[in-house]
């Protein structure tokens, strides 16, 4: 896979769509490209685009400081 293309995909989507973007380099590797975008594939997508900063965060384990005062 072109690393152009691959960093484009995670700036799109984010970390937490590596294991998409993994599947689609698989998928690639092994000359399925002329295959469909699945059901599951779009919800996946749809999953990811949904999550806020927040929620990224706690996947990875990350606790946020309290927002401060008058800022």
């Amino acid at each position: 896979m072109d690393p152009i293309l691959l960093a484009e995909l995670i700036k799109t989507v984010g970390i937490v769509g590596i294991p998409f973007v993994l599947k689609i380099k698989a998928d690639i590797e092994a000359g399925r490209t002329k295959t469909s975008v699945t059901d599951e594939d779009l919800k996946e997508l749809a999953r990811l685009a949904a999550l806020d900063a927040a929620a990224i965060y706690k996947q990875q384990g990350v606790e946020l400081p309290p927002p401060a005062n008058g800022t």
